[in-house]
């Protein structure tokens, strides 16, 4: 029997949402300063805070920048520092090809995204343009988990600690492959794409787009 040989081709398309969910509040902005989490409040009446060794008056309004300190507490007043939500996605390559195809093997190749975000954490989600595809005919999507040299099969899974995906997972709608409630910076997820072939699998070069979608947790 010939020795089937289909070539498969993956076109990776780059997209992020930067969507960040941070309490709504007024940026106030001044030639070559800006206060991103600023506050400006009054009280009717006096009041105020106990706790252990401490008593704390409250006060109307922030006029006073200062810091002030006794026993285990410490009161900062003022404007004080903040950091600016971030957000941002990299990947390590932005096309891959899985070669030639044969009945004997599985073919993979993989894409690294490295992700930082703010401390509500993120979500790293793919989508895809249509089915792996030559013309009319397509690969058939992974239903059982694993990518199998002699079946025809197509589908990806992950590593990395915020990974999701540990079998190999069709591209169906939209796919969460990342993900974390906290904080990360420049945490690697790495994507890999795996296909194979069966005696039935059309010859012709096969490819499709994938995007990737970033979002800031609300």
């Amino acid at each position: 029997m010939d020795k089937k040989i289909i070539k498969l081709s993956l076109v990776i398309v780059v997209i992020t949402s930067f969507i960040y969910c941070s309490p709504v509040k007024t940026t106030m902005t001044g030639g070559s300063y800006d206060i991103i989490a600023d506050t400006f409040s009054f009280i009717s009446s006096p009041q105020g805070s106990a706790g252990g060794d401490f008593f704390l008056t409250d006060t109307g309004g922030e006029f006073f920048a200062t810091t002030t300190a006794s026993g285990d507490y410490q009161l900062m007043a003022g404007f004080q520092s903040a950091t600016r939500d971030q957000l941002s996605l990299t990947l390590d390559n932005a096309s891959l090809s899985l070669g030639q195809l044969s009945l004997s093997a599985v073919s993979t190749d993989s894409i690294t995204a490295t992700v930082s975000a703010s401390d509500s954490g993120y979500t790293l989600s793919i989508t895809e343009d249509g089915d792996l595809r030559s013309g009319a005919n397509t690969i058939n999507d992974v239903a059982d988990g694993t990518v199998t040299a002699g079946s025809e099969e197509y589908g990806i899974k992950t590593s990395g600690i915020d990974g999701l995906l540990s079998n190999d997972t069709a591209i169906s709608g939209t796919i969460n492959v990342a993900s974390s409630l906290t904080s990360a910076s420049n945490i690697d997820t790495t994507v890999q794409f795996s296909a194979s072939i069966s005696t039935n699998s059309i010859q012709g070069s096969y490819s499709h787009q994938v995007s990737f979608t970033l979002v800031e947790n609300p």
